[in-house]
């Protein structure tokens, strides 16, 4: 015979506790993200001079890019048009299809893909 609730012997006294605490889903859910991080990849030198000159391209003729890069963990990608280059914080500015000025540090940029 399979033990369920109403078998004698079985024991209730936990039966009543079986709700996840928000704490609980919470923590769940901030590990399962902790799993989900990736170790941010290393870039060859190749790599980055082809990424550099997809750049200046891009930013000389003004064609939309997608630019994939690394941030906090995880690989994300801005599609928009190159605005500006600085030098001195060695970070792009990237506006983006909504109009939002996204940062991008030199050292996160992954791949430069030019669409236009």
């Amino acid at each position: 015979m399979k033990k369920n609730k109403l078998t004698p012997g079985y024991n209730l006294m936990w039966e009543s506790s079986r709700i996840m605490l928000p704490e609980h889903v919470a923590g769940l859910h901030k590990l399962a993200e902790e799993q989900r991080k990736v170790d941010k990849p290393i870039l060859d030198i190749s790599q980055i001079e082809e990424n550099e000159n997809k750049i200046h391209v891009a930013m000389e003729f003004s064609d939309e890019v997608k630019i994939t890069f690394f941030e906090v963990g995880f690989i994300s990608e801005v599609h928009g048009r190159i605005h500006y280059l600085d030098q001195i914080k060695k970070e792009i500015r990237v506006i983006d299809r909504e109009g939002e000025i996204q940062y991008i540090k030199f050292e996160d940029i992954l791949a430069v893909e030019i669409l236009d």
